[in-house]
């Protein structure tokens, strides 16, 4: 949120603002990620890996976030892991 407000407050050039991690994550780590904070095991995704042949990964994207860093003065505040986290919380809590 703190990045999409800088960009409305800010007098940019028009372009694009990634707003991310800046880091590469697998669909399979995201997975793995959220069943660990959701039900603490990892039983699904390694369930999940063992019966599917996986291809490897020849698709490798994620937010460049320079641009972002250098003129919106932004960069992200919360690992994917702790944001994953803390929306989880936010779901049990209403």
């Amino acid at each position: 949120a703190d990045g999409f407000a800088r960009a409305i407050e800010t007098e940019i050039s028009s372009s694009i603002y990634h707003l991310g991690s800046g880091s590469s994550t697998t669909v399979l780590e995201l997975c793995r990620n959220v069943e660990q904070i959701v039900l603490g095991t990892n039983i699904l995704t390694d369930s999940l890996c063992q019966s599917v042949d996986l291809p490897p990964q020849t698709v490798n994207f994620w937010a460049n976030i320079k641009r972002s860093r250098t003129i919106l003065g932004w960069e992200p505040k919360t690992s994917l892991n702790d944001g994953i986290a803390k929306t989880w919380e936010w779901m049990q809590s209403g």
